[in-house]
């Protein structure tokens, strides 16, 4: 659901943003606005910290695969150490899939076998269960990184449009999952559409219900965080549902997105 917000204005998206890559377009957007809330989940972080913070996990991620595009793997639940490390992988050239602990056992041995990742990054609340899954010959670090180990200063890397952003497996529900991989370019013009179609301006709030395990998930992330936008965690899975109406109204929610079974359930 969307009512255009008062100001009546949205972030422009030049073509020209699409044919850059994805840490591109949210570098600008950072230099743009990077005293705003991007994210808040559990804890808050402006623009400029959640650049800084990804530039630190994406400096990591160098100093352990060195430079060249190549699957990483993400074991998190829903967090803010998550949206980081999505932009840190990006940054590096690199291309993600993002492994929910909750999955079975067997879906997460099948997505880190058929990805090829050769490296798993992680949280602290997720280390005992992700080292049950790593192989020998697969590295693995933390988002417990800080100023002095690692800078937080941009990578400035040459990423081109054609570049592979993410790999998006299917539920398997059928039979096998089966990947997807996304180009940056893809990305880009997929939410350059979606933010004049909803007139996404800085002011706005965009709902985060969703695994960002999923796509759905990601259309939000994406729309809120390369325009200038919020994005505001519920998580479904631990709150009271009942609590949700008043949560968006207590967050000034503008961009509300969920599954039609939740919507329902709000609607009752």
């Amino acid at each position: 659901a969307k009512c255009f917000h008062p100001s009546g204005t949205f972030v422009e998206f030049p073509i020209e943003d699409v044919e850059t890559s994805i840490p591109a377009r949210f570098e600008k957007i950072v230099r743009m606005y990077p005293n705003r809330l991007a994210v808040k989940m559990g804890e808050s972080l402006t623009y400029d910290e959640l650049n800084r913070y990804a530039n630190r996990i994406a400096h990591a991620i160098l100093e352990k695969r060195g430079l060249g595009s190549e699957p990483i793997a993400l074991f998190f639940e829903k967090s803010i150490e998550l949206v980081a490390a999505i932009f840190g992988v990006l940054k590096t050239g690199k291309f993600y899939v993002v492994l929910d602990p909750s999955f079975p056992s067997e879906r997460l041995h099948f997505l880190l076998e058929d990805s090829g990742a050769k490296l798993v990054i992680t949280d602290q609340p997720n280390l005992a269960i992700a080292l049950k899954f790593i192989g020998a010959d697969q590295a693995l670090i933390t988002t417990a990184i800080d100023d002095e180990t690692h800078s937080s200063d941009n990578l400035n890397l040459r990423i081109s449009p054609q570049d592979l952003a993410y790999i998006q497996y299917t539920s398997g529900s059928t039979g096998r999952p089966k990947g997807v991989i996304l180009l940056h370019r893809m990305i880009l013009q997929s939410v350059r559409w979606s933010a004049a179609e909803l007139h996404v301006c800085i002011d706005d709030r965009f709902t985060l219900l969703h695994s960002l395990s999923f796509g759905s998930g990601h259309v939000n992330l994406r729309s809120a965080l390369l325009n200038g936008a919020s994005i505001f965690d519920f998580d479904t899975k631990r709150e009271n549902i009942e609590r949700l109406a008043a949560w968006l109204n207590d967050e000034r929610i503008t961009i509300y997105h969920s599954t039609a079974s939740l919507f329902r359930q709000l609607a009752v």
